[in-house]
């Protein structure tokens, strides 16, 4: 009696199926692998750009924003502080244009002609100062226009806003500074820069 016995052919048929899954299944995960390592990448490159574009919008923000400074200006006059004039400077990277001046009396006190005391007047002075102050000019800001010749200031607490348009941006900005007098050994009163708050 004959026994049957397995062909051969067909176990290296199994094995070669076998080694055929096992090749696929390597594939699959290097190109999983690659898929995974460039999307990586991708998403890097995405990181980088949104990076260079907000550097760039900040960059562009630090040149285009104006920097406008209110400094106390030399003494003219003696006893009245409204004749010595303050200067507006530009200390940005670009000019800026159609600049208003509106000075804010808090607290006003004279001696002559009379005693008298003015609190919390508002006057617009002039409807512009100067129409463009380009990078790193300055301009004078004249205020002997709000009291007259003659009035002696015993002190003086103000508030200047200067209202103006800066360059490249469609918008109009404000800068505000408070002043006081101050009396030197010389006897002469001159205006120093205070915080807005007392």
């Amino acid at each position: 009696m004959k026994h049957k016995t397995k062909k051969p052919r067909k176990q290296k048929r199994k094995h070669k199926k076998l080694r055929v899954t096992s090749d696929r299944t390597k594939t699959s995960t290097k190109i999983s692998k690659t898929l995974g390592l460039l999307s990586r990448i991708k998403a890097g490159w995405k990181g980088i750009v949104v990076l260079s574009v907000i550097a760039s919008l900040f960059g562009f923000i630090f040149v285009v924003y104006p920097r406008l400074e209110i400094e106390a200006g030399e003494p003219i006059t003696q006893h009245n502080p409204f004749h010595n004039p303050l200067v507006l400077r530009n200390n940005g990277y670009l000019p800026v244009r159609d600049i208003h001046l509106t000075c804010v009396l808090k607290d006003i006190h004279t001696d002559y002609p009379k005693d008298m005391r003015i609190l919390e007047s508002e006057l617009t002075l002039t409807k512009t100062i100067v129409p463009k102050l380009s990078a790193s000019e300055s301009a004078s800001i004249k205020l002997q226009n709000v009291l007259g010749e003659s009035v002696k200031v015993n002190s003086a607490d103000i508030e200047v806003v200067i209202r103006y348009r800066p360059y490249l941006l469609p918008i109009e900005l404000e800068k505000t500074q408070r002043f006081t007098t101050v009396r030197t050994y010389e006897d002469v009163l001159r205006w120093t820069p205070q915080a807005l708050c007392k």
